[in-house]
């Protein structure tokens, strides 16, 4: 059981939605739109 924030433990959730937490964006389905962000110049 989660008590605290930062511990892991099950999705909470129960709206059927994938857990894609700790996952590389690679393999997500926010991979194609996280291709189209800009670097900041302050980023690199």
């Amino acid at each position: 059981m989660k008590v605290a924030l930062g511990e892991r433990g099950p999705a909470w959730w129960t709206d059927g939605a994938p857990d894609i937490n700790r996952h590389m964006v690679r393999n997500t389905p926010y991979a194609e739109w996280f291709k189209t962000l800009q670097v900041c110049e302050h980023d690199t």
